[in-house]
């Protein structure tokens, strides 16, 4: 049963046997306001005003990789950037989940950068509510996700994190032990996986450390989608671009 169609005809499956499942290869046309097959529409964090998102450079699209898109930061004021997100005021695809997250759920993003590494800050996963500030530490925004901090020699990894909402601060990270990169076919894939007890973190295929089973994400009041997005930590120079390969998402029944 097809719960949902995107403007360009991409469906969001309801499978019996599994559960909502979702996934955006970003290899089709989109309207001006939306990116990729599922429609993500975008924000501003931080103030100023979200920028558009862009195709891959040919440097982007490696060999053997296809359909990318470039998630790009504001430029000029420090915090400044653009989230995108399925779900919320300006986009009509409902929620994807709310409360817990049922065991057998998966999230999967490809990632990797196109311009410069130092002095950014990115993050993609399930995150609750529309997003008006980066979802760091001091955030209480609800949600298990990615995110990475570089610092000015473009040093840092990506995390996995779990946050329940409940008040500023009130997360767990797990380091993934891999840093981003500008270099062609240097992909990491982020994946998440929901276990019986908790939340167990996985890079490129593999598990990192112990599954979270404190902070995280079960109100039934909060409301969850898939976020996307990219700051500049510095404001200065060129925009700092996150390329998405592909992202999937699996919330079992």
């Amino acid at each position: 049963m097809i719960l949902s169609r995107s403007l360009t005809g991409a469906p969001l499956h309801y499978r019996p046997s599994s559960g909502l499942y979702l996934k955006d290869d970003f290899a089709f046309g989109h309207p001006s306001s939306a990116i990729g097959e599922l429609d993500w529409y975008s924000q501003a964090i931080g103030g100023g005003a979200a920028v558009a998102a862009s195709g891959a450079t040919a440097a982007g699209e490696d060999a053997d990789v296809r359909g990318v898109i470039a998630l790009n930061s504001q430029t000029g004021t420090t915090g400044r950037g653009t989230d995108w997100f399925l779900s919320g005021a300006v986009n009509p695809i409902p929620w994807i989940t709310r409360g817990n997250v049922p065991t057998g759920s998966f999230c999967e993003f490809k990632v990797r950068m196109q311009t410069t590494e130092a002095n950014a800050y990115m993050w993609c996963g399930l995150l609750g509510g529309d997003l008006d500030a980066i979802p760091n530490a001091a955030s209480a925004y609800p949600g298990v996700f990615f995110r990475i901090d570089t610092d000015a020699a473009g040093a840092g990894n990506w995390f996995g994190v779990v946050k329940d909402g409940a008040g500023a601060g009130n997360e767990n990270t797990v380091d993934l032990g891999v840093g981003t990169s500008n270099t062609a076919g240097d992909w990491a894939i982020l994946k998440w996986v929901k276990v019986a007890t908790g939340f167990q973190f996985h890079i490129n295929g593999s598990a990192v450390g112990a599954i979270q089973t404190a902070n995280t994400p079960g109100h039934d009041s909060d409301m969850y989608t898939l976020h996307m997005g990219v700051t500049t930590d510095d404001g200065g120079g060129a925009a700092r671009q996150l390329l998405i390969d592909y992202c999937e998402l699996l919330i079992k029944r």
